[in-house]
């Protein structure tokens, strides 16, 4: 009886040991995972913010090239895009925010053709320079967000930066409630 009851502790604290350093592996992986895409989030936004500053084209495209050209810059591919492993090792939380700005990101340029197709290029580099101004503050927050859990201090963008980059993302309101001239009858139907 002694040895079974041996057996069963023995069995139990093993069991104990076994998860408590599959914790702590798990643990070590998400803040290594956390560091990572905040470190990824800030050189995304020190690079963004620097093409955008010396790129000052933001409205219409050549009208001697390409009639539906926004001549905005692009906005460049996150780091983390290609590992949407390392994204999975982060708090649910967080992984929402980074696929939330992946997905803004992608329907960024879509709108924005969109409405150069059927509207104007004018409108069309708006919205996209709004869309784009609404990524950079969400990023700008994850980036808060990741810091701080890591124990970083510092922020990505000063607080000047970001009043100016709030500033532009709230426009996207007034550009969509703006009358678009566009009858929808004149659109296409499905059938």
């Amino acid at each position: 009886m002694e040895a079974l009851l041996g057996v069963v502790i023995g069995g139990i604290l093993a069991w104990v040991a076994q998860w408590d350093a599959s914790r702590r592996t798990r643990d070590g992986q998400r803040k290594v995972a956390i560091m990572q895409i905040a470190h990824q989030t800030h050189l995304w936004l020190t690079e963004t913010t620097h093409n955008i500053a010396e790129h000052e084209v933001w409205e219409g495209g050549n009208p001697s090239e390409d009639p539906n050209d926004v001549s905005s810059p692009s906005i460049p591919d996150f780091p983390f895009e290609k590992s949407l492993d390392v994204i999975s090792l982060l708090p649910s939380k967080h992984a929402e925010k980074v696929f939330g700005l992946m997905e803004s990101k992608l329907s960024a340029g879509k709108e924005a053709s969109f409405i150069s197709a059927v509207q104007d290029n004018e409108d069309a580099a708006e919205t996209y320079a709004a869309r784009l101004a609404a990524i950079i503050v969400g990023c700008a927050g994850l980036y808060s967000e990741l810091a701080k859990e890591v124990g970083w201090t510092g922020t990505a963008l000063s607080e000047e930066e970001i009043g100016r980059w709030r500033k532009s993302a709230a426009k996207l309101d007034e550009i969509r409630n703006r009358p678009s001239g566009i009858d929808i009858g004149d659109l296409p139907s499905a059938a």
